[in-house]
C-alpha cells in the first residue's frame, strides 16, 4: 500500500463525461469528502479493475452520478483517461467468491467516458464538479436500483497519443480508510483484478491495521418535496420575511 499526492493543477475537461449536472443531487454515499481525506492505493497486481460495495442512505432509489479518484503510478505521462464504471445490483456477501459465486451479479448498468488533460505520473485526479453537491461523473439518465446495497467496478486506461486506450498496472483507484459521511461500506475490504467483465472471481483484499475501501463518492437526486411540505416552506419563508420588515 503507497500513499500518493493529488494533482496540484485542475483538471477542467470534466464536461467530455457527461451533460449538465442533475439539479438537486445529493449525497448516498461518500467516503472522500473528509478535509482529513487519506489516499492510498496498492500496487498489488493485477490492480487494472477494482471494486467494492456500498450501502447508500437509506431511501436511495437512483443513482445519478458519482465522484470518481484515479490515479497513475505508472511511469507514463498520459494525454487522456477513458473511464469505466460498472454498477451492480447483488453483492455477494457469503464470504466465498470464485468463478461458480463472484463478487457481483445483476449488472445494472455500464459506462465508458473519455477526459483529455495532462495525467501525470505520480498523482491522483479527483473527477468531482461541486463535491458534495453535484457529480463529476454524471449518469446520462437516473439509474434504478433494486436496493440500498450496490457492488461497484472501476477500471481507468490511459493514452499516449490520443487515440488508443489500455490499461496498465498502477493505473488504477484510490483506495481510503476513511470512514463514510454519508452511507456505510458493505464489504470490508475491495477487490482487485484484470477481469475485462468488471466482475470479480477471487477473495476479497484486506491491509492489517486498517479498513480501506475503494474511495468514491455517489449521488442521488434530491426528494421532491410534497405539495403540503412546499406550502409550508412558502408560508415559513413568508413569515420570516414579514418579521424582518417589521424589526428594521
Amino acid at each position: 500500500m503507497t500513499k500518493i499526492n493529488k494533482l496540484p493543477v485542475a483538471i477542467g475537461l470534466l464536461a467530455v463525461f457527461v451533460a449538465a449536472s442533475p439539479a438537486g443531487a445529493q449525497l448516498a454515499f461518500a467516503n472522500a469528502l473528509s478535509s482529513n481525506f487519506n489516499p492510498q492505493y496498492t500496487s498489488s497486481n493485477p490492480n487494472t479493475y477494482m471494486g467494492d460495495a456500498y450501502t447508500l442512505a437509506p431511501g436511495t432509489t437512483q443513482i445519478t452520478g458519482f465522484d470518481l479518484f484515479p490515479l497513475n503510478a505508472t511511469v507514463n505521462n498520459y494525454v487522456g483517461l477513458e473511464v469505466n464504471v460498472w454498477v451492480w445490483g447483488a453483492v455477494n456477501t457469503s464470504g466465498t467468491v470464485n468463478a461458480a459465486n463472484p463478487a457481483f451479479s445483476d449488472l445494472l448498468g455500464s459506462y465508458t467516458a473519455t477526459a483529455s488533460g495532462t495525467f501525470s505520473s505520480g498523482y491522483y485526479f479527483p473527477f468531482e464538479d461541486v463535491p458534495g453537491t453535484s457529480p463529476g461523473f454524471t449518469l446520462p439518465a437516473p439509474l434504478s436500483i433494486p436496493s440500498t446495497t450496490i457492488g461497484l467496478t472501476f477500471s481507468y486506461e490511459g493514452t499516449l497519443d490520443g487515440t488508443t486506450y489500455a490499461t496498465a498496472r498502477n493505473l488504477t483507484s484510490i483506495i481510503t480508510s476513511n470512514a463514510p459521511t454519508a452511507g456505510s461500506t458493505a464489504l470490508n475490504g475491495y477487490y482487485r483484478g484484470s477481469s475485462t467483465t468488471g466482475n470479480f472471481t477471487s477473495a476479497i483484499n484486506t491491509i492489517s491495521g486498517g479498513t480501506y475501501n475503494v474511495a468514491v463518492d455517489i449521488y442521488t437526486a434530491s426528494p421532491v418535496p410534497e405539495p403540503s411540505a412546499l406550502t409550508l416552506a412558502c408560508l415559513g419563508a413568508a413569515g420570516l420575511f414579514g418579521l424582518r420588515r417589521r424589526k428594521a
